[in-house]
């Protein structure tokens, strides 16, 4: 009899001892959860800090300083977004800064030039007083451009800007260039979600006008858009090496136009339509 109650007691024992363990692995599994999860928080949350962080220094002048504070957030999840961004914002910057500083290049030779003239004329008084008088107008004239320029300059650093929207095909677009009316007018850069980028004219966060589209795989087209489709006359490089020169209707080639082989030779010539060679 006490035999029996003895083994009774182990087996209810080891059926308790069998269900704290599959609380305790249950109560283990639910904590590993939990940390993996806090952790994810507290990327995205350093993530978020450091895009910040990195647009202020952007912004500021220290190019180097925030390329390495996207790149280390860029490093969180594995991308290059941030960085990417980041350099085209800086191309787009730098090349207007280097258009004006050719304008006042031109415009400090003008002056450079008329000084000289005005220095080695050697006229009769009533001559050279007349012509010191036309000199000292075209000096404020000139200063008066420089000046204009100069605010011109100001205004088109100030009208850079950041946005964020979708296209009409529900790709998000990170946008960094000229903004009109809170949106993108004018020149800039396009970052999309698909991993695409396009550099050249907007109206209305629209491709419109000229520009440059380079796929995630590597193809591009080079030429005109009207209303975000490829419209005009372009140039699409295919990831082969092939390249088509011509006409294009809606993003398919439409018209006249070129097919080349990698080695420039010509595949196709002539009458193109809905992306198909006619004859």
């Amino acid at each position: 009899m006490q035999k029996n109650l003895l083994l009774l007691a182990i087996a209810v024992l080891g059926v308790g001892l069998i269900g704290l363990l599959i609380a305790f692995e249950k109560v283990s599994s639910e904590r590993d959860d939990l940390k993996r999860l806090t952790e994810q928080q507290r990327d995205s949350l350093l993530y978020l800090r450091l895009e910040t962080l990195g647009d202020s220094l952007l912004l500021s002048g220290e190019d180097s300083s925030a390329l390495l504070v996207f790149k280390r957030a860029d490093a969180l999840f594995a991308q290059s977004v941030l960085a990417e961004r980041a350099q085209s914002f800086i191309k787009t910057r730098d090349s207007l800064r280097q258009n004006k500083r050719e304008e006042f290049e031109t415009l400090r030779k003008k002056m450079q030039t008329a000084l000289r003239t005005l220095l080695s004329r050697e006229e009769d008084i009533s001559s050279r007083d007349n012509q010191l008088r036309d000199m000292n107008q075209e000096y404020e004239r000139l200063q008066a451009e420089l000046a204009t320029l100069q605010k011109e300059l100001d205004e088109k650093v100030r009208s850079i800007g950041k946005l964020e929207f979708k296209t009409s095909r529900g790709n998000s677009v990170y946008y960094v260039g000229d903004v009109k009316d809170g949106k993108a007018n004018g020149y800039g850069s396009g970052s999309f979600s698909t991993g695409s980028i396009y550099v050249g004219t907007w109206k209305d966060n629209r491709k419109h006008g000229t520009g440059r589209y380079t796929w995630k795989d590597g193809s591009i087209y080079d030429g005109e858009y009207e209303n975000d489709y490829r419209n005009g006359i372009g140039t699409y490089f295919f990831t082969t090496g092939e390249k088509y020169v011509g006409e294009w209707l809606n993003d398919k080639r439409e018209g006249k136009g070129t097919l080349y082989n990698k080695n420039g030779e010509v595949l196709l010539d002539g009458i193109w339509k809905n992306d198909e060679f006619v004859r």
